[in-house]
């Protein structure tokens, strides 16, 4: 078994040359293709004085230049940025700033960002749009002799290797740096759901930026040796049609995603689909029996963090209990602690903290600091409860508490009570602030199809089965609630829903 990355792919290079390890646009790239394109990319960024250990920005579209670009960078040595191209150009300079990102590969929509982003930090960028290098890596080059001379990539096993983003708890994002060795670590975890699949042919419907989507795609694919169909858009029904034309086995999508799927009229055509894998949250009853109705699956449910990546996984057609996120990957270690580190028993909920090859290094920023507990235990932040079965179950994020009345509010909770009511579909909490100054719990509900209530009927309910600390102070019934690339409801747009 390749110990990093880099060789993984000189491995499948040799070993599944001809398979097609990319479907995008109706055109494929084979394993010996994708390695050629990788290795003419890295000599172009050579001539551009890019070395090992740099950083290097990717603003590009969940396209093939994507993972050519990426394994460029691995093989130089250097550190790829997973730039989200959501990120407003304020937030881009600061982490072009803070990063000491020079040089930038980006698709030419991303023009005008890039100069922007420019002209903000002061400073002149490498500017490489992919328009620039697709000419370059379309011409047929000899084999270069492979080494660790070349490329110090082959010998990176400890080092910042890639730099991801997650939201964290401030506005701007944090920057999780991972190695080699924990992105394959993480690999092979991910590789062990996919139960011996043979010809596997994946589509995520998450841009490659995102941490699930990077969790499977340059890194246990390649391990699996299977092909990856690449989408530049996430329209449903353009996902449904490349899933019947390129018959997709294995997806990976939100919650919200399989709400959208199980709707499309073309829903019974997908027969080839025989895996789901669901992250971001737990599928509704509702849409897991769906699923299964509709489809001869299998349905895996995944929790993790851009810090740990894949942490548990729920195997939901055994246990369909609510908010259960199964249990922790070989190799994984974990513990719940109250707030003063004490460890708790089953039963009762705390912090959950994890110990695992996969973590990551630290914030890139703060490579030099401390992150870990005694003994390299992570802190999550989220609360969770086990089993006496040694399952998980997820109470909620530490950052969310609401503190009122001189307690601590878990919404987790005031939401679990609230969706027994026969109407409620869904619910979020919010903790806004009146005219008065005064700040107010609101809960803002999505009712079931076909069901309807009155905002005095909710408050009535609530009055009878919540505790006096847990009463909303105002119901609003809305239609639907924004939602993050990971399918969690956007809090701060609540009131815009």
């Amino acid at each position: 078994m390749p110990d990093n990355v880099v060789k993984l792919l000189l491995q499948n290079e040799v070993i599944q040359k001809d398979q097609p390890a990319i479907i995008y646009a109706n055109q494929s790239i084979s394993y010996a293709g994708l390695f050629a394109k990788s290795v003419q990319l890295s000599g172009l960024l050579k001539q551009h004085q890019i070395v090992c250990g740099q950083t290097i920005g990717l603003l590009l579209k969940s396209g093939p230049q994507y993972l050519i670009t990426y394994y460029a960078g691995l093989l130089l040595g250097a550190i790829p940025v997973l730039l989200p191209t959501y990120l407003s150009t304020n937030k881009l300079t600061y982490n072009f700033i803070r990063l000491k990102i020079d040089a930038v590969i980006f698709d030419p929509e991303y023009q005008k960002i890039i100069d922007e982003v420019e002209l903000k930090k002061g400073t002149p960028l490498l500017k490489l749009p992919t328009t620039h290098w697709k000419e370059i890596t379309a011409q047929k080059i000899d084999n270069p002799v492979i080494s660790a001379d070349s490329f110090p990539g082959l010998n990176n096993f400890d080092d910042p290797a890639v730099i991801s983003f997650t939201a964290g708890n401030s506005d701007f994002p944090k920057t999780v740096a991972h190695s080699q060795r924990s992105l394959l670590a993480n690999a092979q975890n991910c590789f062990k759901l996919l139960r011996g699949m043979l010809d596997i042919r994946l589509l995520s419907t998450l841009p490659l930026f995102h941490y699930i989507s990077h969790s499977f795609i340059p890194h246990t694919l390649v391990l699996a040796g299977g092909t990856i169909v690449l989408l530049d858009n996430f329209h449903s029904e353009e996902i449904i049609q490349a899933i019947i034309q390129h018959q997709v086995n294995v997806l990976i999508g939100t919650p919200e995603f399989y709400k959208q799927l199980v709707h499309s009229p073309d829903a019974k055509k997908l027969e080839s689909l025989k895996y789901y894998i669901v992250a971001g949250g737990n599928l509704p009853e509702d849409i897991w029996q769906a699923l299964t109705k509709t489809h001869k699956v299998f349905i895996t449910e995944l929790y993790g963090t851009t810090e740990i990546q894949m942490i548990t996984a729920s195997y939901v057609e055994n246990d369909r209990r609510e908010s259960i996120i199964g249990r922790p990957f070989p190799g994984i270690d974990f513990r719940i602690t109250t707030p003063s580190g004490a460890l708790v028993t089953p039963g009762k909920t705390g912090e959950l903290q994890v110990r695992t090859s996969a973590l990551m290094l630290n914030y890139f920023d703060k490579l030099n600091e401390q992150h870990l507990n005694e003994n390299d235990w992570f802190a999550t932040g989220d609360l969770v409860r086990e089993t006496e079965d040694g399952r998980l179950t997820f109470e909620g994020r530490i950052s969310d508490l609401i503190n009122r009345y001189g307690y601590n509010i878990n919404p987790e909770m005031i939401k679990h009570i609230v969706k027994h009511h026969p109407a409620v579909k869904d619910v979020a909490v919010g903790l806004l602030t009146a005219a008065n100054g005064d700040e107010q719990l609101k809960l803002f509900i999505i009712l079931r199809e076909s069901e309807s209530a009155e905002i005095e009927e909710l408050t009535e309910f609530c009055q009878k089965n919540l505790p006096v600390y847990l009463r909303p102070d105002a119901i609003e019934i809305v239609s639907h609630f924004e939602h993050d690339l990971s399918g969690k409801v956007l809090r701060n747009m609540l009131n815009k829903s």
